[in-house]
């Protein structure tokens, strides 16, 4: 089987519409990428691997019966911490915010949610998002797949 995980939103759809594998199996893919590049890399500042196996069981479901829910059903995304999604940590690399919880969405993630996408996880940024590199105070240093020497960028 091909890797899902590194398959694009349009590949996800049409394996989708065409029944060759689900949301769910999808999902699961790119939560056992994610998890098995995390302690090298260090990509996630929270995990919300949960909610997103939940939305992708309604999205498998929805595809069952030929009634995707929006656009992006059961694509899996992940949400850099900049970008607050209700009642999951969001700290934005800074260390004032290491604990801060949002009651509600921003408005690209309410967006997201409608169309049907599979949050998996907040991603690390550097603090507030000032500077080009990866690297925070909060999470420490994402590193480049290619060059672990360097960051993933901004």
């Amino acid at each position: 089987m091909t890797d899902l995980a590194r398959l694009s939103a349009i590949q996800l759809l049409d394996g989708y519409r065409r029944k060759t594998f689900s949301p769910s199996e999808a999902t699961e893919a790119v939560i056992a990428a994610l998890e098995r590049v995390q302690p090298t890399l260090n990509v996630m500042v929270t995990d919300m691997f949960a909610q997103a196996r939940a939305a992708a069981k309604a999205a498998t479901e929805a595809w069952a019966r030929d009634a995707p829910g929006g656009a992006l059903c059961g694509v899996p995304v992940s949400i850099k911490d900049l970008v607050y999604v209700g009642g999951v940590r969001g700290c934005a690399g800074a260390p004032i915010l290491k604990d801060f919880v949002p009651a509600v969405d921003a408005a690209a993630v309410e967006r997201l949610k409608r169309a049907g996408a599979v949050l998996t996880c907040k991603t690390t940024t550097c603090e507030s998002g000032y500077k080009l590199t990866a690297d925070s105070p909060v999470s420490g240093i994402t590193r480049n797949p290619w060059d672990r020497t360097k960051t993933s960028g901004g």
